[in-house]
């Protein structure tokens, strides 16, 4: 519902896929609210300011023995670059949702041996190709 609301009022056009493993029941499975949305709502926001393809997210939910899977993958202009178009912005805004999503899976989580956050940056040589953030939580 929040890519879609974003998509009717966001000038950036960017197109949406949702991915899941036909093992993972839907109706049972439990995501926390809002664990998603700070990073999709980034990709819109950063990732795509000044990209010259198409632009497009990706959510994908994996199942794996330990712990379900959350990918968020956006083929936007990379982190180095958004940075620095944040840095000429943004001087004064921090913004705290990789911190408090760290801190929620960790609590989540109870210290299991996974990774419970993560960011992968996409590259086709040394051209950025987007990004990934990964978010896992045990079952």
């Amino acid at each position: 519902n929040y890519i879609a609301l974003e998509k009717l009022t966001t000038s950036t056009d960017f197109d949406f896929d949702v991915i899941y493993d036909d093992e993972i029941d839907t109706i049972e499975e439990i995501l926390p609210p809002l664990m998603i949305q700070p990073f999709v709502e980034n990709a819109i926001i950063h990732a795509f300011k000044g990209l010259k393809r198409k632009a497009e997210i990706t959510i994908s939910f994996n199942e794996f023995e330990e712990y379900l899977e959350i990918e968020v993958r956006d083929n936007g202009i990379g982190r180095k670059q958004a940075k620095l178009n944040r840095a000429q912005v943004e001087t004064y805004h921090k913004s705290q949702a990789l911190h408090v999503t760290q801190e929620r899976l960790s609590n989540l989580n109870d210290d299991q041996k996974f990774k419970g956050f993560e960011i992968k940056d996409h590259f086709a040589g040394e051209e950025p190709m987007g990004t990934s953030v990964f978010l896992r939580l045990k079952h």
